[in-house]
């Protein structure tokens, strides 16, 4: 039997359920704070949630500044802008605010202030040498788990023609603490709940498929299937319901920890280039390729299909393995219309012009290395125009 190390990496401290924020400023003193810098993205002010957290830092004799220089699908020049106004306000801490592009763009000005230089040094695995400045992520999304996550995505934009997402894989790149309070979820509207529960979702089965693969993973990753199955339209439909809220946030948490452990496939490496060159809602696309994979990944993953459909509640009982696993694949498809989510290029106004150079970046992408299938760029371009 051949042996293969895991690793389940995660920050320090993670609270979660309703009214959990009330732990910031607590979770705060522990790592030292005294002038935070509040990251978020050009969006969430308006919500007041930042501002919730600013006072609330404030009434603990913590000093705060709220900065939403984060771009949806944060690029390296957001990195620069975040470390050059850290280091003029004199923080000694960082606070992210927000969904992934937030906590992504904070691990980034983190690791320049820990490690100096720019932060296409670190693209790749276990580059970082320095985890210095306290950070702590707090999530206002129930998607992408880049709160628990050992990874960060920003895009480079430094070649003149190609931008790409660069990953910077390593555990330092984790928060120290994370806090996923339901009800800072509730001011999503249906289209960013709906793509960011269905980013939720992609992870989970990702992992699962993934070659690194276990039985934690599985388990954690089920879980998170039955849990979006049962629950996402439920919230697409009322955002209000708090009952629904806090099962999808579980449902983030299980599935962040089966990625962490397991990594992914080629669905992210298929949805990377589209964001980063039609500036789409991450979830939104995976949702729209998920379903194109799992037929490129029908040979190689059909057991773990079959078992994804049990997860789903699909009755299965006398079905073959691979009528099983079909039935998977059309209960993936059926959620997406139940939620009004896109199936083809059109509904997201997407454009064929860019397929080639897509299909050469999405060959290239960090995710595609525990696909359970490999691709090449001829796969990745027919994917892309099955989308059509």
């Amino acid at each position: 039997m051949i042996s293969k190390v895991y690793s389940l990496n995660l920050p320090n401290i993670n609270y979660f359920g309703i009214n959990s924020l009330v732990k910031i400023a607590e979770t705060a003193k522990i790592f030292n704070a005294r002038n935070a810098f509040i990251v978020t993205d050009i969006n969430l002010p308006v919500t007041g949630i930042p501002d919730i957290i600013k006072y609330n830092l404030e009434e603990n004799d913590i000093k705060a500044t709220v900065w939403s220089g984060a771009f949806p699908n944060p690029q390296d020049i957001n990195v620069v802008e975040g470390v050059k106004v850290f280091k003029e306000g004199g923080f000694d801490s960082i606070i992210a605010v927000g969904g992934g592009s937030s906590i992504d763009c904070a691990k980034g000005i983190r690791i320049i202030l820990d490690n100096g230089g720019k932060i296409q040094d670190y693209e790749g695995n276990d580059k970082i040498k320095i985890r210095k400045t306290p950070l702590i992520a707090v999530a206002t999304t129930a998607g992408t788990s880049s709160e628990i996550m050992k990874i960060a995505v920003i895009t480079n934009t430094e070649m003149k023609d190609v931008k790409y997402k660069m990953g910077i894989v390593d555990w330092k790149v984790l928060p120290d603490a994370s806090i996923n309070d339901p009800l800072l979820t509730v001011s999503l509207d249906q289209f960013y709940t709906a793509g960011t529960g269905m980013d939720v979702f992609t992870h989970a089965v990702e992992a699962i498929m993934s070659l690194n693969s276990n039985t934690v993973s599985d388990t954690l990753g089920l879980k998170a299937i039955n849990i979006i199955s049962k629950w996402l339209k439920i919230v697409v439909d009322d955002g209000n319901n708090v009952e629904a809220r806090t099962n999808i946030v579980h449902a983030v948490l299980l599935a962040g920890m089966a990625f962490n452990i397991a990594a992914l496939g080629i669905t992210h490496s298929l949805a990377h280039p589209l964001g980063t060159y039609y500036n789409l809602h991450h979830g939104m696309t995976n949702a729209m390729i998920l379903p194109y994979v799992c037929r490129f990944n029908f040979n190689e993953s059909v057991d773990k299909l079959a078992l994804i459909a049990e997860a789903m509640d699909i009755n299965t009982v006398n079905m073959s393995v691979i009528e099983a696993a079909s039935k998977a694949i059309e209960g993936i498809e059926k959620l997406l219309v139940d939620i009004k989510a896109p199936q083809k290029f059109r509904e997201l106004r997407v454009g064929t012009d860019k397929i080639e150079r897509m299909a050469i970046d999405a060959y290239n992408d960090f995710c595609a290395g525990t696909s359970p299938r490999k691709a090449t760029v001829e796969d990745f371009k027919a994917i892309y125009e099955s989308m059509i």
